[in-house]
């Protein structure tokens, strides 16, 4: 009797080994799902959109502006010639606080990119160096520099977009190698280290970079331009379907994309008008199925001059207020919040 009910346990767990395995080989069971992505906190509404101003910087070799949030706290990054540095707000507080993280070789090894890929305790820096070869991605953190290995990131001709944070303490970086319409998705666990790189594309080639909107935690987009195949992931990043999708005409040379709320989505580009740089908004209320150009109010980020310039870096804060960073054409660095029924 006791013999029956041993076979007879044995066969249940085999058979409930088997069915687990059977669910945690389903690409979408929560067994198998990856650590999602960590959404930043949703928008405010606000009639007219109105902006409060702020200069950090001015230089003319003002570049690679990026922008992080935990909480009501800021972080911003930028690099300036061969200098890396941040800027901090309290929690809550309009002040700055500005640093030198490190002063980069642009030598021979020079640099093409530098993407913050934290900001915060420990920060840590990718930087994108030309070779005698092409090009090769190191990460910067405590002052030493290392390769990322080349067997974790195949081809060496990788942009970077900016970071987003992952649930599990890691980072997302949306990748695209202009010219070929290759995307993808790098995950870097918390040490920096390379968890995997995820093909999102090919995609027809658009005129500007892709931007990653983060739906939820594991829902997000890589946004292409107007004519290019957008990609949608429901697993966290890992797989990426075609998105039928059409984004407006007015962001083709370029687009921030920001998630105000549950299919409510921005679209922040910047344009020319009369000598000056005018920030313009596209919106959705319907997950992209229709657009249109948002009112806007103090707007203006500065004048025409002799910097590139530079898409906007934008980012939220708990209280639900909008952050942009953004260099402008006459080689400033501003930060720009979102206010209600407040002037410039």
């Amino acid at each position: 009797m006791s013999g029956n009910l041993w076979r007879r346990g044995a066969h249940l767990a085999v058979g409930a080994l088997l069915v687990a395995g059977y669910y945690a080989g389903l690409p979408e069971h929560l067994w198998d799902a990856p650590e999602g992505f960590q959404p930043s906190p949703g928008g405010m509404e606000v009639a007219t959109p109105a902006w409060s101003i702020t200069e950090l910087a001015a230089s003319p070799e003002l570049a690679d502006a990026q922008l992080m949030a935990r909480g009501n706290r800021l972080v911003a990054f930028w690099r300036e010639g061969p200098s890396l540095r941040l800027a901090r707000t309290g929690d809550g507080e309009a002040s700055w606080t500005t640093e030198t993280l490190s002063e980069v070789n642009a030598g021979r090894r020079g640099l093409l990119q530098a993407v913050m890929v934290s900001g915060w305790e420990e920060p840590a820096i990718l930087l994108r160096r030309r070779t005698g070869v092409g090009q090769q991605w190191h990460l910067l953190r405590d002052g030493r520099e290392r390769p990322l290995p080349l067997a974790s990131v195949p081809g060496v001709n990788w942009h970077a977009g900016p970071a987003v944070a992952l649930a599990d303490g890691g980072t997302g970086l949306p990748l695209h190698a202009p010219g070929t319409g290759r995307m993808a998705l790098l995950r870097l666990g918390p040490d920096g280290d390379v968890r995997g790189l995820h093909p999102a594309g090919p995609s027809r080639a658009g005129r500007s970079a892709p931007g990653l909107l983060v739906e939820n935690r594991a829902e997000a987009l890589l946004l292409t331009g107007p004519g290019a195949r957008s990609r949608a992931t429901a697993n966290g990043g890992i797989d990426w379907r075609p998105l039928e999708m059409d984004l407006p005409d007015e962001v083709s040379d370029g687009f921030t994309p920001v998630r105000r709320g549950a299919g409510w989505w921005w679209l922040l580009s910047v344009t020319q008008r009369d000598g000056r740089e005018i920030l313009r908004v596209q919106e959705s209320r319907d997950g992209g199925a229709g657009w249109r150009e948002r009112e806007t109010a103090a707007l203006e980020t500065g004048q025409s001059g002799n910097c590139a310039g530079s898409l906007p870096a934008a980012r939220h804060t708990r209280d639900g207020r909008l952050h942009l960073l953004h260099v402008t054409g006459d080689c400033r660095l501003l930060h720009a919040r979102l206010v209600a029924g407040e002037a410039q």
